[in-house]
């Protein structure tokens, strides 16, 4: 997993730095004015902004900086905001495209999304600033084997899915 966010942010990066002609640029017009800047601004620079975030939360902590109270609050009612977020995300999908049909496929989504912060997001972040770490030194790093299996060896139940 933490291999192929490398892989993928070193692509986005190289992307972004092969197309810069497009940033706010009107004579591409949406991808130029919208699509761009928001890869830029979200998809390259959040994991920068989450790992400098993080950094400066255990600097501060060693200091003696932070007002826990507020803090441990903040970021309790951002955490819930994120679960409502995604459970209402989860049951619109839920009812409108009928792919998880049972009590305990939801249960499982809802599962996934709550603990995602705290378990898939910061091996994500990892590898990205993993990533961007080698753009930016210049380390010499293949894009590795990708064997493509198609979807003949995916279980029949999961190969209806897609």
């Amino acid at each position: 997993m933490i291999k192929q966010r490398d892989r993928w942010a070193r692509g986005l990066w190289e992307t972004m730095r092969l197309h810069k002609d497009l940033f706010f640029n009107r004579k591409y017009r949406d991808m130029g004015l919208f699509y761009y800047p928001y890869w830029m601004f979200f998809e390259l620079g959040a994991p920068i902004v989450e790992f400098f975030g993080l950094l400066s939360l255990i600097v501060f902590t060693i200091l003696g900086l932070i007002n826990w109270n507020i803090a441990i609050l903040f970021f309790v009612c951002v955490y819930l905001l994120g679960c409502i977020f995604s459970t209402i995300s989860i049951f619109i999908y839920v009812k409108n495209f009928k792919h998880y049909t049972t009590g305990k496929e939801v249960v499982e989504l809802l599962l996934a999304a709550y603990l995602e912060p705290f378990i898939y997001h910061p091996i994500l972040v990892l590898g990205q600033i993993q990533g961007y770490y080698k753009k930016i030194l210049g380390v010499k790093s293949g894009w590795g084997n990708m064997d493509r299996k198609g979807f003949q060896t995916l279980p029949k139940y999961k190969a209806e899915r897609l």
